[in-house]
């Protein structure tokens, strides 16, 4: 009969000394740097961190500074394209980060698409702001993964070093606000924090509670801005925008809340009670018009819900609901998220498509489209950027010639245009003579509240 070995006997074992010592190894691996890219994890970076605040409490001369780093639009990537491409694009940019660094100094995975670097004993401040433009210079080229281009771009958050921090959390918490803070201006952006921000951070707290309540009680209303069709003046469509309706604060424009219902995730519930408002209030008017009259209803879709598997279902049954002629809406998709995410995109455009929606790129020409990419989409409407067209007669009509190109460009490509931003009688009649359909903008008219749209429309 086998004998079991008493406890007692197990401890008596003697392991062999290279065994103990890879185990060790194992051990520390695991407990101070992160399995999927190998960097230092948050345990390993507080330590040095640390270590940083205390030599500057007893040097004068010993100067550090932190970089809060987050990958712009990695979700939409991750959940696109893949969890394994997503792992293989963290690895890489993290070898891309860790390429601009000194031994000395540490790049940590602070967890998901996050970084922190530090950048440790340097001579002054300029020297960080170097490092952040190299790396950002570094990030400007695509990935090459799994036979994929990926293009991402990174939000940097830069503190630097100072007497007051006493504690890691302390400047990690001012970096990751400056870092969201740069993010609030734009992908690709970067900031140095600066104390005022932490007050702007409690109101933009106060802020999301608000929004999120905003939510539940559905505190927002729709103007709609007209979009002319220049060659006859006459009202060719309208595109719905968004207002939040405070209880206290009166009404809210769209520039001073989107940006932060992106950043939460609310722009999701946003925008879809935004389409199915929309399309609820205007359906009965515009199935009424002549099937061969082109009068679209315009409704922004952000890159938040673009990463919903079930927009295009959520699209379908609004449409369904309110009976809209699927003809008759317009999805309008900001350049920048085409381009950076051509790839995970693509197929859900396509569906779209097939819906029989109408497909439109904004805000063209602030992104960076190249006509490769731009032809093998299922584009109707290209929207040229109000910053364009506020710039038509300045500079020796060098924006004018811009604007030409992106019409002969859209005819090409057997596309619509909308020239956003109109401001003036000089900006109409340049475009008219460089042809372009449509126009929108404060000198045509202001975005109206619905009664005072439907009547405009009933006297067309």
């Amino acid at each position: 009969m086998h004998r079991m070995n008493k406890p007692e006997e197990f401890l008596a074992l003697e392991i062999p000394k290279d065994t103990l010592e890879r185990m060790e190894e194992k051990v520390r691996r695991y407990a101070f740097f992160d399995t999927l890219t190998g960097l230092p994890n948050r345990t390993l970076l507080f330590d040095r961190l640390s270590h940083a605040i205390e030599r500057m409490r007893r040097r004068n001369d010993y100067r550090y500074s932190v970089l809060f780093i987050d990958l712009d639009r990695f979700r939409i990537i991750n959940e696109n394209l893949g969890h394994a491409l997503g792992d293989k694009l963290i690895r890489a940019a993290a070898d891309r980060l860790s390429h601009h660094l000194r031994k000395l100094d540490t790049v940590a995975r602070f967890g998901g698409d996050k970084f922190v670097i530090l950048l440790d004993d340097i001579l002054d401040n300029e020297n960080a702001l170097l490092v952040v433009e190299r790396i950002r210079k570094d990030f400007s080229e695509f990935f090459h993964i799994q036979n994929h281009e990926v293009f991402i771009s990174l939000s940097i958050g830069l503190v630097y070093g100072a007497p007051e921090y006493k504690t890691p959390y302390h400047i990690i918490q001012d970096a990751e606000t400056a870092m969201y803070r740069a993010k609030a201006g734009g992908n690709g952006k970067y900031q140095v924090y600066h104390p005022r921000m932490h007050d702007r951070t409690v109101n933009l707290l106060n802020m999301e509670t608000d929004l999120r309540k905003a939510v539940t009680r559905q505190e927002f209303v729709i103007h709609y801005q007209p979009i002319v069709d220049l060659a006859t003046n006459k009202i060719a469509g309208l595109e719905a925008l968004v207002r939040w309706q405070h209880p206290r604060k009166g009404l809210i424009p769209p520039m001073d809340f989107l940006p932060l219902a992106e950043e939460t995730g609310l722009i999701v519930p946003i925008g879809l009670w935004v389409l199915q408002k929309a399309c609820h209030q205007l359906a009965e008017y515009m199935n009424a018009l002549p099937p061969n009259m082109p009068f679209i209803l315009g409704v922004n879709i952000s890159v938040k819900q673009l990463t919903q598997e079930d927009l295009c279902d959520n699209i379908q049954h609004i449409i369904e609901e309110s009976g809209l002629d699927p003809k008759r809406l317009k999805l309008e998709i900001t350049e920048s998220i085409m381009m950076d995410n051509a790839e995970a995109v693509l197929p859900i455009f396509n569906k779209l498509k097939s819906l029989g929606i109408h497909l439109a790129i904004d805000d063209f020409g602030t992104g960076h489209s190249s006509l490769s990419y731009l032809h093998q989409f299922p584009f109707d409407t290209l929207k040229i950027d109000r910053s364009f067209v506020s710039k038509i007669g300045i500079n020796n009509d060098k924006y004018l010639k811009i604007i030409q190109t992106i019409i002969f460009l859209a005819c090409h490509l057997e596309m619509n245009v909308v020239a956003e931003g109109i401001e003036n009688k000089l900006q109409i009649k340049k475009l008219k003579e460089l042809k372009c359909q449509n126009g929108q903008g404060f000198y045509l008219s202001k975005p109206l509240e619905l009664k005072q749209i439907k009547h405009i429309l009933n006297q067309a």
